[in-house]
């Protein structure tokens, strides 16, 4: 992360993403060797999620991902070592981050790191709020206590399954026409 911080200020057109929950679990979740935590990339220490936190603040890190790369039973149900990275995180990435991150982090556009920059870096047209316009919104609820109970069936997948969140996702809107 100092090297794409050093990157983007002498000007050189790089990115960075890093998924939520990198900011929700560290390497102590790995410790009952639960397959449900071998993610891609790997969970990381206390000290290096302070550090995401810091540049996610100033800028470095461009967005948010969920990085979801669900597997079927027969690639986790195996020992630690052989069983493959990845896991269900797509429904959860929003409400983990914010659950997860701290006051400071909150006054960050939280939005912005999951909509607007992965839109810059994959160059795509930036949607607009305007008459006659698509709309393309995400609805979230912020102060909403909840407890994710993972997707039935999927637990060995779901390195959230019976987490407690403060946030949730109420829905998407994509292609309506806007009359005001």
């Amino acid at each position: 992360l100092r090297l794409i911080k050093r990157a983007k200020s002498e000007g050189l057109k790089v990115s960075c993403d890093v998924p939520a929950y990198l900011f929700c679990f560290d390497e102590d979740h790995l410790e009952g060797y639960a397959t449900r935590y071998k993610l891609d990339p790997p969970l990381r220490s206390k000290k290096t999620i302070r550090g995401l936190s810091r540049f996610v603040e100033d800028g470095t890190i461009d967005a948010i991902s969920s990085a979801h790369s669900p597997q079927d039973p027969e690639s986790r149900d195996l020992e630690f070592d052989l069983a493959s990275f990845g896991g269900r995180t797509l429904e959860t990435c929003f409400p983990s981050f914010w659950t997860s991150t701290s006051q400071d982090l909150k006054k960050v556009n939280v939005a912005e790191l999951f909509s607007l920059g992965p839109a810059r870096i994959l160059g795509l047209e930036m949607p607009r709020i305007e008459k006659d316009e698509n709309a393309e919104l995400t609805i979230f609820q912020n102060r909403f206590n909840w407890e994710y109970t993972g997707t039935k069936g999927h637990e060995y997948d779901d390195p959230f399954a019976g987490s407690q969140f403060q946030a949730r996702l109420l829905g998407t809107i994509n292609g309506l026409k806007s009359n005001l």
